[in-house]
């Protein structure tokens, strides 16, 4: 290794050892996004429930999960991060589905905030060619209103499919 290569070795292993102790201070801290973050990282939630595919692939590394710390603290400076309940309503059935709450990089004072949202989550408009959807936004107060929707969504998911996979083992019984 050439001594120029070992220097930028050393700076990254130092970069790294920084970023460690600061992961810890996040562990530590009461502030909503940290908050967010230990919840997610002591429930084992699938980031990709949670935050924009762009961001949620992040968590899977030291730095990129500081990052995103980052992120989230200078975004809400500027109000501009929100939490949003997400429903969607099909144009082929009245049926609404709740597909839970997520974090929103978008100001909710924007004027476009509805389709800003739909993008920053990459919602679809149709899926097939027969059914268009709509969505509604409700936005959630604080990081405990956000965990309180998510548990709850998640536990109406869980138990219809538990009832799902019931009535399925009934037919083909």
């Amino acid at each position: 290794m050439t001594e120029q290569e070992q220097k930028l070795l050393n700076k990254f292993l130092s970069s790294i050892e920084e970023d460690e102790k600061f992961f810890k201070e996040i562990m530590n801290r009461t502030d909503e996004d940290a908050r967010l973050l230990q919840w997610i990282v002591n429930n084992n939630i699938n980031p990709y429930g949670v935050f924009p595919y762009y961001i949620a692939g992040s968590l899977s590394e030291l730095q990129s999960f500081v990052a995103i710390y980052i992120k989230m603290t200078y975004q809400r400076k500027h109000c501009e991060i929100n939490y949003v309940n997400v429903e969607r309503k099909s144009s082929s059935h009245d049926h609404v589905d709740n597909l839970g709450p997520r974090v929103v990089f978008v100001g909710k004072w924007e004027d476009d905030f509805h389709a800003l949202v739909k993008k920053e989550l990459n919602l679809p408009d149709d899926e097939l060619p027969w059914e268009s959807y709509t969505y509604d936004f409700d936005i959630l107060e604080n990081v405990d209103a956000f965990i309180e929707t998510y548990n709850r969504v998640e536990d109406y998911h869980k138990n219809l499919y538990e009832e799902n996979s019931k009535l399925a083992d009934r037919w083909l019984s």
